[in-house]
């Protein structure tokens, strides 16, 4: 759904005046008398601790997920392009030059750290639902701040201006944010993989360029929801990178 029109005229009052309650929940109740969008389960009249339970299991069961199935298809790739590209020669001469120094154990932990990187973003999802309302411009906040003088539940929240240029700038720098929270694993796992498959990671790179391009500016035009198709391609790419450090540390150590 694209942002709110951060223009004059009543469409644009209109829109602008759903993010004007200073509480996520009395955003939540605005949005819902309106009709527009559903307010978060935790803030439902007939939510209780049992659903706010089953949200929370249901989102830890999602960044599982999120963690292994990307890195299953990150190896198949891998693994294709290993056996079938007509290179397999230079990759297994790679592997056993690996194999001579014991560098096994150094590719997996490269891709275990790389997983936890993945693992480590996906499990605030455990939180998210219930903490944030079910509306697109609210979903992009890191972090709900509250303003130092106010204690109770529904007054003196602090959220992202979404509005505007200062809301394109501020989903801008969520996007710049989202890439970094992986800068460490692939500045370790990239020259690794490398080695073995120098042709793959190129195309991969420049993959992840088209990716992150296609995230940001997705994120500042269409708002919240506009930078999943490139959210979606650059996992798969930091995916793939972690398939090449899988296929190569089972092949050094003789897994199969």
């Amino acid at each position: 759904m694209e942002e709110p029109s951060p223009c004059g005229g009543a469409e644009g009052a209109e829109k602008r005046k759903f993010l004007e309650p200073r509480s996520l929940r009395a955003l939540a109740q605005t949005m819902a008398s309106q009709g527009e969008y559903l307010a978060p389960a935790a803030n439902r009249s007939a939510a209780d601790a049992k659903e706010t339970a089953r949200i929370k299991a249901l989102g830890a069961q999602m960044a599982i997920v999120l963690t292994i199935l990307p890195l299953l298809l990150g190896w198949g790739i891998a693994e294709l392009v290993y056996r079938y590209t007509g290179a397999r020669g230079s990759y297994s001469g790679k592997v056993d030059t690996l194999r001579e120094h014991d560098l096994a154990y150094l590719y997996a932990a490269a891709l275990v750290l790389s997983r936890l990187t993945s693992l480590l973003s996906n499990l605030p999802l455990m939180y998210k639902t219930v903490a944030l309302p079910t509306l697109p411009d609210v979903r992009a906040n890191m972090y709900i701040f509250r303003l130092a003088n106010r204690s109770g539940d529904d007054d003196g929240l602090v959220l992202l201006d979404n509005a505007g240029e200062a809301g394109r700038y501020n989903r801008a720098n969520r996007s710049m944010h989202h890439f970094t929270e992986s800068g460490l694993s692939l500045a370790l796992s990239v020259p690794l993989a490398g080695f073995v498959f120098p042709k793959l990671l190129l195309v991969v790179a420049v993959l992840m360029v088209a990716a992150r391009l296609a995230h940001m500016l997705g994120y500042v035009t269409k708002g919240y929801g506009g930078h999943t198709p490139g959210f979606v391609l650059g996992s798969l790419c930091t995916a793939t990178i972690d398939g090449m450090l899988l296929t190569v540390a089972l092949r050094v150590a003789r897994a199969y």
